[in-house]
């Protein structure tokens, strides 16, 4: 019989076990580094397992958690929790982790110091969980700092390109500042509510109220705004996602960006209440349109294809915003929804985009061409992806985006909803642009290619395959998510 100790046994375990792969990482030596690859894919598999016990033996319905003494002083406790909420983002998270480990087992050559970057890897992949798992505002804070001490060291050092210094220290700074303004916001909170506990918050603020509401909510929806690289908070992203490896730049995209959505989720309706965010509907939906065009726009503007897909990030983290702003749970479904079907599909758009790179030697679009002739496999893998993020019906982003802009025009707000329509026009175009360009259009001269790693192939077509999966399972993943996810907009479903 599973018990509630050991259940939060597993949880806890589940953060451990990256922790202590990541230490066992550093002491490989000699023959020992090829093992630094399989090592971290296998600990998070291990974690990954870990939470589906801590899950499933509290009968999916009870949030599990773990509480530990704190060891560092008052005020604060070693507390984590996973519910209805946090689940969806933690799948999407191990999904996103065991491809981009499993793409990069061939990636960093013996030379390169396989075991320090995987066990940065995996300190960053701990750092992500840690944040979808802290039940307390402190200790998200520090989930938050490995995460970005972990992403930014695996950028300096194993980042290319001219400027990987600079490029680090703008997204070090961007980052960090995006973490003071969550700092001060739940320094506020902890001092007027009297305790670190967002359950606790909550229940202080629904009965007596909260001096400065409407300025912790936004210093909230700047800090994680930053995360989400939400316009005009994304200026670290392209340049982030241009030097560093393929799979870090994985991570970046499909799984770090939706923390921020996560965050402003979990911390602004579900913690503030839904009348927090309700004061600042308007403006926000203003800015996750703003997000949807100007990254479609860049994606169109730019020729680096490693930019474009970035780019589309941007764009994409509009509509995930835009559902949010909604205010409604056809809203907060559709965005969460989108962020599952985001980091499957930008996980297979970046990993193909990195085959291209790896094979051909060439990242600007002008300089590449007739690839459906020499890479036809890797061309459908990535106009599976292209058309799946385009929301071609009936492909994962369509059932996403359907739900986000129905819950637009429902938001009391009509010609922001009927605006919203024109951004999956300009998905379509870069989408276009990309796909044909590299497929369709004549080769240039001597554009050769060589073989690929089979992990970077093999995770590809599973890749492939899982977006071909989910996209026919679109309707049962839907209502999976609609029946996990608590009601924090307080209004019917």
């Amino acid at each position: 019989m599973i018990t509630p100790a050991l259940t939060s046994l597993c949880l806890a375990l589940a953060l451990l076990v990256p922790l202590v792969a990541a230490a066992t990482e550093l002491t490989l030596r000699g023959r020992a580094l090829r093992l630094a690859a399989p090592l971290a894919l296998t600990a998070v598999l291990g974690s990954g397992l870990l939470l589906a016990q801590a899950w499933s033996s509290a009968y999916g319905q009870a949030a599990v958690a773990s509480y530990l003494p704190t060891l560092v002083g008052p005020g604060w406790r070693l507390a984590w929790r996973l519910d209805g909420l946090a689940l969806p983002f933690v799948v999407n998270l191990l999904l996103v982790t065991v491809l981009a480990f499993w793409y990069g087992q061939d990636y960093v050559p013996v030379g390169a110091q396989p075991h320090a970057y995987y066990a940065l890897m995996l300190l960053f992949f701990d750092g992500m969980l840690g944040g979808l798992l802290a039940d307390d505002l402190v200790l998200l804070l520090v989930a938050w700092e490995v995460m970005l001490l972990a992403s930014a060291a695996l950028l300096l050092r194993w980042g290319s390109g001219p400027d990987v210094a600079a490029t680090t220290g703008r997204y070090f700074v961007y980052t960090q500042a995006g973490s003071l303004l969550l700092m001060a916001a739940f320094a506020w909170l902890a001092n007027s509510c009297g305790s670190t506990s967002p359950q606790a918050v909550a229940a202080h603020i629904a009965l007596q109220g909260l001096p400065g509401l409407r300025a912790v909510t936004i210093a909230l929806l700047l800090g994680f705004g930053v995360k989400m690289a939400i316009v005009p908070l994304h200026g670290w992203l392209p340049d982030a996602h241009a030097i560093a490896p393929m799979p870090v730049t994985v991570l970046l995209a499909a799984a770090m960006l939706s923390l921020g959505a996560y965050g402003i989720i979990r911390f602004i309706p579900g913690m503030l209440g839904a009348q927090a965010l309700a004061a600042v509907q308007t403006p926000l939906l203003i800015v996750a349109l703003a997000s949807q065009v100007y990254g479609a726009l860049m994606s169109l503007a730019s020729r680096d294809i490693k930019r474009i897909v970035a780019y589309s990030s941007v764009s994409q983290m509009g509509y995930v915003l835009f559902g949010v702003a909604a205010l409604s749970m056809l809203g907060l479904t559709g965005s969460v929804l989108h962020l599952i079907n985001h980091g499957v599909i930008k996980a297979l758009l970046f990993m193909t985009i990195g085959l291209v790179i790896h094979r051909t030697g060439r990242r600007q679009i002008d300089a590449l061409g007739g690839l459906a002739a020499k890479l036809p496999w890797t061309m459908a893998a990535l106009a599976l992806g292209g058309a799946a993020i385009a929301g071609i019906p009936p492909l994962l982003a369509f059932h996403s985006e359907w739900r986000i802009l129905a819950a637009g025009l429902a938001s009391g707000r009509p010609l922001l909803g009927v605006v919203a329509f024109g951004a999956p026009l300009l998905t379509i175009a870069y989408v276009l642009l990309l796909v044909g360009r590299l497929a369709l259009r004549a080769a240039p001269e001597r554009l050769g290619v060589r073989l690929a790693p089979l992990s970077m192939a093999a995770s590809t077509a599973v890749a492939a395959g899982l977006v071909l999966l989910m996209s026919l399972l679109s309707g049962p993943l839907g209502r999976w998510v609609a029946s996990l996810l608590p009601n924090p907009m307080g209004g019917p479903l």
